[in-house]
């Protein structure tokens, strides 16, 4: 059967199932057509003058409809930002009396950006991958697919879930001053920041595995403790 025998403005039937996407909660009707047993519907049911779409699958009509629910208007469209969640720590090696003989440190920076935004009864914030709003990218989404192809991220502020231990989101957001997460709004300059100083690490981790790997680099490291020298863990990097 083709597509376009598929719609029929006349048809007329009683309701089988009341269809709700589960991410965006819009509600469509499943409806049959007894005389000929077709199920048909229609993406908004009180449009009778709208052609349904119709099949003696009921299933067929049915994924059909949840197709249609999972765009949203234009109404309700959301405003996607982009962010970039900065997670940042390491370990510090306390020295105590008895441990005067070790001692140490590391350093982590990890970073990821994406897009959230906020639903329009800001109850919670959305999340997309940078992918999915991205122009540049080619799996890109329409604004009427996002939502649908959202997780959520955080409570909103008028979320029901909200207590003195869940607060709502919010930009900028800080958490834990010396290891916790910042998620800051997305520009190119930040980004390219971000970029830098991961080529620092590298660029120090190399540093460190030649200072203290190779003969030229020990007869510095003792010249440093012997206050003869001075230690640049990252001296810079290329442009």
């Amino acid at each position: 059967m083709s597509m376009g025998n598929r719609y029929d403005r006349t048809l007329k039937g009683q309701v089988v199932e009341k269809v709700e996407h589960q991410t965006t909660k819009r509600v469509g009707v499943l409806r049959l057509h007894k005389p000929s047993m077709t199920f048909f519907a229609r993406e908004n049911d009180n449009e009778v003058d709208e052609p349904p779409f119709k099949s003696k699958d009921g299933r067929e009509v049915r994924n059909w409809l949840l197709e249609q629910l999972a765009r949203t208007t234009a109404a309700n469209n959301l405003d996607w930002l982009p962010v970039v969640k900065i997670t940042h720590g390491g370990t510090e090696s306390h020295r105590y009396r008895d441990m005067e003989e070790f001692n140490g440190e590391s350093l982590e920076v990890e970073f990821d950006r994406f897009f959230i935004a906020l639903t329009n009864d800001q109850r919670e914030w959305r999340k997309l991958p940078w992918s999915s709003c991205d122009p540049e990218s080619s799996t890109m989404l329409a604004d009427e697919q996002r939502y649908a192809a959202s997780n959520k991220y955080a409570e909103g502020p008028k979320s029901p879930n909200l207590s003195s231990y869940n607060r709502p989101f919010q930009l900028p957001h800080f958490e834990g001053r010396k290891d916790g997460e910042v998620v800051l709004r997305w520009t190119p300059e930040l980004w390219e920041g971000l970029l830098k100083i991961v080529k620092q690490i590298r660029a120090a981790r190399k540093l460190i595995a030649t200072t203290v790997g190779t003969k030229d680099g020990l007869a510095e490291l003792t010249a440093l403790g012997a206050a003869k020298k001075q230690f640049l863990l990252s001296p810079g990097i290329k442009q």
